[in-house]
């Protein structure tokens, strides 16, 4: 039987309202899961904290699964992302997806002076 072993990568990315504690425990407890795993080359894996992304915190995920054929890969992959999901549930932490703050300001009442330079900076025009 041929063994393979298959690169596994992935980013968690959570919420910017993550506290520190709750980060670290995440990538300590990520890192158990791998080394425990009956499946996972355990010399070579990495997750760290390492990214402030444009709408969450980023964390890498990389490691390998040595496996005889794709179907086990996929079931271990699986297995592996849902405890990833059950760590995130019971430590407190929420996944992030894109967001964007628009700020919006109600026009100056009429007859009060305007400050030059305020709208267009609001609308990234000077």
């Amino acid at each position: 039987m041929r063994v393979l072993e298959r690169s596994q990568r992935f980013f968690i990315q959570v919420t910017y309202g993550t506290p520190r504690a709750k980060i670290e425990a995440l990538v300590a407890e990520i890192k158990q899961l791998i080394a425990g795993h009956p499946l996972t080359n355990k010399t070579n894996f990495h997750v760290r904290f390492n990214d402030f992304g444009e709408s969450s915190l980023n964390i890498p995920v990389y490691f390998y699964f040595v496996v005889t054929d794709l179907a086990a890969e996929l079931e271990a992959r699986e297995e592996m992302l849902l405890r990833i999901m059950d760590l995130t549930r019971e430590l407190g932490i929420d996944f992030a997806f894109p967001t964007r703050t628009l700020v919006i300001e109600a026009p100056p009442e009429e007859g009060l002076p305007v400050a030059r330079g305020a709208v267009g900076a609001v609308l990234g025009r000077r």
